[in-house]
């Protein structure tokens, strides 16, 4: 009879842990489930000042006349978007002739840093915007909470995807994702 109870034992013990895993990793699919499912699903209201231009941009604005739009928040002070910015500008010139916009939205920065920043990468193409958002309530508006992080609107300003942390922009991955853009393809 002693043995049949630690059969009994040993078996109930493994069940009821069974059970309890299934249990905890059915949370965790959950929160990750939620993770992966965006809180943005448009293009939000916002108005920025571009810093060359001295023009005010808002999400309507920016929309006229544009197939895609990449938004880019980054920072001076942030050492992997100085990493991937000359990447991110280079994608930026190979669209310079297409309908794409893109932002460059410098969060919690000071304006001459940004000026000063941006001189390496010479003349940008007319498609590209330097903004500037001095206190991050844009980036908040995002839904970002670090940087860099980049989103990417289709025409009707529904976002398409969303790319957080540094990226390699010459991957012809990002070429593809904006083609599908381009045509109205999903993802």
């Amino acid at each position: 009879m002693k043995f049949q109870n630690k059969i009994i034992v040993i078996f109930a013990t493994v069940l009821i842990t069974l059970t309890y895993s299934v249990y905890e990793k059915s949370k965790i699919d959950a929160l990750s489930e939620r993770a992966n499912t965006p809180i943005l699903k448009s293009l939000p209201e916002f108005s920025l000042k571009e810093i060359y231009k001295n023009k005010l941009f808002t999400n309507t604005s920016i929309m006229a006349n544009t197939k895609a739009l990449m938004v880019h928040f980054w920072g001076t002070w942030c050492a992997p978007c100085e990493v991937e910015l000359p990447d991110f500008i280079k994608l930026t010139d190979r669209y310079k002739n297409k309908d794409i916009k893109f932002l460059l939205i410098a969060v919690n920065d000071d304006e001459k840093k940004i000026k000063k920043f941006m001189k390496r990468f010479g003349q940008l193409s007319e498609s590209v915007y330097v903004l500037h958002d001095a206190d991050g309530s844009i980036m908040s508006k995002f839904g970002t909470v670090k940087v860099p992080e980049t989103y990417l609107f289709d025409s009707s300003s529904a976002l398409f995807n969303r790319y957080i942390g540094s990226q390699s922009w010459g991957s012809p991955y990002f070429d593809h994702q904006i083609i599908e853009v381009f045509t109205g393809k999903s993802k």
